[in-house]
């Protein structure tokens, strides 16, 4: 809506004329107006989905946690200080 569609209709109210040049200068106008407003909340909303997991974009494979020697040794049932 904020590309081809405000620059066709003034075109083609460029070419006319009178009252309805104006009309089609107007419906421009606000196809511009909401193409932009859609275009900015498109960005707002991609930019929070790549933000809640940065690794998918990136195509990063998740790297798994790593375990401890206490936590390994109290799963195998003997008991470790931890440090």
């Amino acid at each position: 809506m904020s590309g081809p569609l405000p620059l066709a209709l003034r075109l083609i109210a460029g070419s006319s004329g009178g009252i309805r040049s104006r009309s089609l200068r107007r419906w421009a106008a606000l196809c511009g107006i909401a193409g932009s407003l859609l275009t900015r909340y498109g960005w707002v909303h991609a930019g929070r989905c790549s933000a809640r997991d940065w690794r998918l974009p990136l195509e990063i494979p998740a790297v798994p946690p790593v375990i401890g020697e206490s936590q390994v040794a109290r799963d195998e049932g003997s008991v470790v200080a931890s440090q």
